[in-house]
C-alpha cells in the first residue's frame, strides 16, 4: 500500500532514521506510466438520441442538419448522432415501414435504434439495411430490455427482434448496449459477449 508506505516512511524520519524511498518512488513512476497509457486507450465521447416518430419529422431533421443555424451547432456539439424510430401508438404498418426506410437512407446518424421491447409491425427490408451499412451506419441492440423479469413476453419479443436484425445484418454493424439505469440490468463485457452469441453472433463479433 503506497499511503501506508509514504506515512511509516514520514514516522521513520521523524524517529531519526535515514529512510531510502527508491524503490517506492520508482513504483509510483511506473504507475503514472501505466496509467498515462492506459489514458490514451479509453476515450469518452458524448451521444445525443433523437427519438423519430413520424416521416415529416425525418424531413425536418435532414433540413436542419443540412442548414447552419444554432441548432445545427448543437447537433455538432455532440460526437454521436443516435436515431430512435419509435412510431406513435396507432400508427399505420405501411408509415413505419416507410420511416425506418427513410431513416436508414435520408439521415447520416451514426446509430439507428429501435424499439426491441415491442413487436415491430413491418418487415426489416435487407435493401434498406444494406444502405445504412454501406454509409457507415451501425444497428444498436438493447440488451436491457430483455433482462426484464416478469415480462416473458418482452424477452420474447425481444429476442425476435434482435435476432432478426443481427440476420439482416450478418452480424455486420451491431452494438450492444444496455440502455438502463439501473445496475441490475448492466452486464459486465464477458456476458455481453455470451448475449451477443446467444442472438447469433460469432465469437469476433460478439467481442
Amino acid at each position: 500500500n503506497l499511503t501506508f508506505a509514504l506515512s511509516k516512511a514520514l514516522t521513520l524520519k521523524r524517529s531519526g532514521m535515514n529512510l531510502v524511498l527508491s524503490n517506492t518512488c520508482r513504483n509510483l513512476r511506473a504507475y503514472k506510466t501505466k496509467q498515462q497509457k492506459l489514458n490514451e486507450y479509453i476515450k469518452q465521447y458524448t451521444r445525443l438520441t433523437v427519438v423519430i416518430d413520424s416521416v415529416s419529422y425525418i424531413h425536418n431533421f435532414v433540413n436542419l442538419v443540412s442548414d447552419s443555424n444554432n441548432k445545427t451547432s448543437i447537433i455538432d456539439s455532440y460526437n454521436i448522432l443516435a436515431l430512435r424510430c419509435k412510431p406513435k401508438a396507432g400508427t399505420n404498418n405501411n408509415d413505419v415501414a416507410s420511416l425506418f426506410e427513410q431513416l436508414c437512407t435520408k439521415t447520416d446518424c451514426d446509430i439507428i435504434t429501435l424499439d426491441q421491447g415491442k413487436r415491430l409491425n413491418f418487415f426489416l427490408q435487407k435493401s434498406c439495411v444494406k444502405l445504412a451499412l454501406q454509409r457507415g451506419a451501425v444497428f444498436e441492440i438493447n440488451y436491457g430490455q430483455g433482462m426484464l423479469e416478469n415480462y416473458a413476453s418482452e424477452r420474447k419479443t425481444f429476442l425476435q427482434n434482435a435476432m432478426s436484425i443481427i440476420k439482416l445484418t450478418k452480424g455486420k454493424g451491431i452494438i450492444l448496449s444496455s440502455e438502463s439505469n439501473n445496475r441490475l440490468f448492466m452486464r459486465s463485457p464477458i456476458d455481453v459477449c455470451s448475449i451477443g452469441k446467444l442472438l447469433g453472433l460469432n465469437d469476433q463479433q460478439a467481442r
